[in-house]
């Protein structure tokens, strides 16, 4: 009897526990989402978050971008879109989070830092080693891709698409330009073999990613060889969807890739070569023993020590949400190796300057951060500068401000007037650690995938349009100082922050120029110098901005890390933590390709390597 009712009871339990399951799992699946953007924004260009919103719910806060839940409709478009996960819902169920007790694990290949370069280099090996090989990424952040998503774009050469198309094969030329403008003082082989990875990346991506869906040949107007034909994107953002596509790639090849994992420390067996990392992760500690490491965790930007360290005049600046500056940005693989007792060259870490930032993220302002008709004061309210110079000293100059920050000062004739064209002046050199990248035998628009100008009027990139008035009156009211507008000079400087006295003072020198025609104080060309005397005034707030902090692990041409008794065979490094494809000449920066073309370039190539052994071992 009391098995036939146990009998009978048990399907009752069971169909009591599976309703409320069910029932449970239906309420996760019906709550009402309430999205809001956390503080991990770093107002990524172009803010595909507010850009892709079909009610136009977002905007920029005078702090970082924010939604108005009054409009949002809760479509989770923003979520989607956001690289980084700084878009979350407030009424998600929590995390379920298990504390644990050491977790161990074993691979054949560790990936440390699941950026450009990491997930380029797990797919490539993955793809040659073969199936059973286990792969791990391991990613401090909520998602992988790193700064892969926010480039303008990747120098492509020699590939089969250019050879195809008849265009002749300048490789060496390349090479041959590359070591000519860094003086011969880097490694020769390691440019070659950097160099040669570009056009294999590609073609490689060709045989599966789909690229004339992304990319097309396109004839070079500006080049001066005979036959140049470039490869162009064919859609914005084009980065982002290369880098979606290499994830999915890696998944489908069995890599896995964990995230929120934050690497600590290397753990180094007894003859010096890489036994595994020690991982902090959501719930404690863990170890992964690997036979080959890779360790591509980006620039060091965010490491105060470092860039005091390595940069002292920039290490008071004036820090604002920017692209090139994500949290993760903290330089763990130069300080895991110091840890270890691998030698860290922090005379090669450097800061790329890349120019004029404007603080807020709404393009309608960004135009403001190079008038060559404005006044340019600093935090003290004193001209700097000749306003209508690009050169690249520019940059130095700037590095000499308080904070390296400025405002660009109209008033309101000038604010609406259309601008006039920058006239460059030129220079002996790049002074300011200015990223300049070598020329084969010109390196022009035949080789560049997407490095013409952004969105309408950013600065450094041409552009302009007409300003918006109401949005710069929104901005005026939000925190953050990014817009002053004032009927007086006074309230101005007062709004801006900046010494009254000093500031009444420049205006009216700054004034007085104008009206002689000649600037005496800076030499500004005669047609730019427009005076400052039409309320109300404008004022709007800039910085120097940054490509990141690059540096601190020495490798070899194959991309091994250079220990204390050569390179270590076993552990590899890739991307902006690396030294081998610049020199650094008192913070000079000359460098022989961009940021995202070598994070390609070292990423395919220690994949390559590191696959090839996998696959004889």
């Amino acid at each position: 009897m009391a098995a036939s009712s146990a009998a009978v009871a048990a399907p009752l339990v069971m169909s009591v526990a599976g309703g409320v399951a069910e029932a449970r799992a239906e309420e996760a699946q019906t709550y009402e989402h309430t999205y809001y953007v956390n503080d991990n924004c770093i107002l990524c260009p172009p803010t595909p978050c507010r850009s892709g919103c079909p009610v136009t719910a977002i905007s920029f806060d005078g702090e970082k971008m924010a939604i108005d839940t009054s409009k949002c409709i809760r479509c989770g478009n923003c979520s989607k879109v956001c690289e980084i996960g700084a878009v979350a819902d407030a009424k998600a169920p929590p995390p379920a989070i298990q504390q644990h007790d050491i977790v161990h694990k074993e691979c054949d290949f560790l990936v440390v830092g699941g950026g450009a370069s990491g997930m380029i280099a797990a797919t490539i090996a993955a793809d040659l080693a073969g199936k059973g090989k286990k792969i791990i990424v391991v990613e401090k952040a909520k998602r992988p891709g790193g700064s892969g998503f926010y480039p303008m774009g990747i120098r492509l050469f020699s590939t089969k698409w250019q050879k195809d198309a008849g265009v002749p094969d300048e490789m060496d030329d390349y090479i041959r330009s590359a070591m000519a403008i860094t003086g011969w003082e880097l490694n020769p082989q390691l440019v070659a073999n950097s160099f040669r990875s570009l056009p294999k990346f590609f073609d490689w991506f060709c045989t599966w990613g789909k690229a004339e869906e992304i990319f097309t040949l396109e004839q070079s107007r500006s080049s001066k060889s005979r036959k140049s034909i470039g490869i162009k994107n064919v859609q914005e953002a084009h980065c982002r969807q290369v880098m979606h596509r290499i994830i999915d790639r890696s998944k489908e090849l069995g890599v896995e890739i964990l995230t929120e994992y934050a690497a600590t420390d290397f753990i180094m067996g007894d003859r010096g070569e890489i036994a595994g990392v020690r991982i902090k992760d959501p719930g404690g500690t863990t170890i992964i023993k690997c036979k080959y490491c890779l360790v591509s965790t980006g620039n060091v930007l965010n490491n105060a020590s470092l860039i005091e360290r390595c940069a002292p005049q920039y290490a008071d600046a004036l820090v604002r949400r920017v692209g090139h500056r994500l949290p993760t940005n903290t330089g763990d693989g130069v300080v895991m190796a110091e840890k270890a007792g691998i030698p860290v060259n922090y005379d090669k870490i450097c800061i790329a300057y890349t120019g004029v930032v404007s603080t807020p993220a709404e393009l309608s302002v960004f135009s403001h951060g190079e008038v060559s008709e404005a006044l340019y004061v600093n935090l003290e309210g004193k001209r700097w500068v000749n306003e209508a110079y690009s050169g690249p000293e520019y940059f130095a100059a700037l590095l000499r401000q308080p904070k390296c920050a400025f405002y660009t000062v109209m008033d309101s004739k000038v604010l609406l007037m259309d601008r006039m064209p920058r006239t460059p002046i030129a220079t002996s050199g790049n002074a300011g650690g200015r990223n300049v990248e070598a020329g084969v035998p010109d390196l022009d628009a035949k080789e560049t995938a997407t490095q013409g100008p952004g969105p309408s009027g950013m600065p450094g990139m041409g552009g302009g349009g007409k300003v918006d008035v109401k949005e710069l009156q929104r901005i005026a009211a939000l925190p953050g100082r990014h817009v002053v507008i004032a009927d007086t000079l006074e309230e101005l400087a007062d709004g801006m922050g900046v010494d009254r006295k000093n500031f009444v003072a420049a205006v009216k020198r700054y004034n007085e120029l104008c009206a002689k025609g000649r600037d005496d104080d800076y030499f500004k060309q005669a047609k730019y110098m427009l005076p400052v005397e039409k309320s109300p005034f404008y004022a709007s707030s800039h910085i120097l901005g940054t490509d990141g902090a690059m540096g601190g692990l020495e490798i070899n041409e194959n991309l091994q890390i250079v220990g204390k008794n050569g390179p270590i065979d076993n552990l590899y490094a890739s991307g902006d933590t690396t030294s081998g494809r610049y020199i650094n000449r008192g913070g000079e920066r000359t460098e022989i390709i961009n940021d995202m073309s070598w994070a390609v370039a070292s990423g395919f190539l220690a994949g390559e390597n590191i696959g090839k052994r996998l696959k004889t071992s």
